[in-house]
């Protein structure tokens, strides 16, 4: 669907209604999802408000379907009151739905309720995942609150050992060009028992690469074979990127065929 494809489906949602057809769960998901692509957050609401004249009643499905399209948005007032709505409703937020919530909270830079999210979660019944506490370390990362994402990792959030919330911690500092923090923090997981993966090496040589430093990066790389860890596609592209912003053509290629003869895919 295109935006000047909206007034087509109005005029045909407006026949259904005036013919009482009834519509499914799955075509309002589909309806919102598309205003979503198209940055028409204020009309999914309306289309959402409209459901009961279709014969269909609010899912939990649909309700987080809004809350994504509105945080997509970053309209962050209009998430409270139809969360509120959605609890009023009766229904009971799922795994998806808080970390929407958490999204939110943490762009906004509310910490400390993106904190009770979490408590909520668990006094629910619905434990906090790896994908919970990497979205408020990464949205807190995103939005320049990059202290505040080292407390909470090296606070409460460190303490499960998820890989990936040390990484967005890892990737925030370097995009602040705090290296040497970055590994400083490199070395703090391998104090608390956290594995050091390919993403985390190559999310460090990416951020070198940019900035010009491809020494460093070879020398990240070098320990990264050290700790037995398997190089992707995207490690050999940062070393060819940092490369050619060098004019090291020669040396890119050479990055490449050693690539290509490792068998690593592009």
């Amino acid at each position: 669907m295109y935006v000047n494809d909206i007034d087509n489906v109005q005029y045909l949602m407006q026949q259904m209604k005036i013919d009482g057809v009834k519509c499914s769960e799955d075509l309002f998901i589909n309806l919102i999802s598309c205003y979503r692509r198209l940055g028409l957050g204020e009309q999914a609401l309306k289309t959402f408000y409209r459901l009961r004249d279709f014969g269909c009643e609010p899912s939990v499905a649909i309700y987080n379907c809004v809350l994504d399209c509105l945080l997509s948005e970053n309209r962050f007032s209009m998430i409270s009151p139809v969360y509120a709505n959605m609890k009023r409703d009766g229904m009971e937020p799922d795994k998806w739905t808080y970390n929407i919530l958490l999204k939110a909270l943490s762009r906004n830079g509310r910490v400390d309720g993106a904190r009770k999210v979490l408590d909520e979660m668990s006094k629910r019944g619905c434990v906090p995942d790896e994908v919970s506490y990497t979205t408020v370390v990464s949205e807190l990362c995103g939005s320049g609150r990059v202290k505040e994402a080292k407390e909470a990792v090296e606070g409460d959030f460190g303490r499960f050992g998820m890989v990936s919330v040390w990484n967005a911690l890892v990737l925030g500092v370097c995009k602040e060009g705090e290296f040497n923090e970055a590994f400083r923090v490199m070395e703090k997981m391998v104090g608390e028992g956290v594995r050091l993966n390919v993403i985390t090496f190559t999310t460090v040589m990416n951020c070198l690469a940019d900035v010009g430093e491809v020494g460093i990066a070879l020398a990240v790389l070098a320990k990264m074979l050290l700790r037995g860890c398997s190089p992707n596609v995207f490690t050999f592209t940062s070393l060819i990127k940092g490369f050619c912003l060098k004019g090291k053509m020669e040396q890119a290629y050479e990055v490449y065929d050693k690539m290509t003869r490792e068998g690593v895919s592009t």
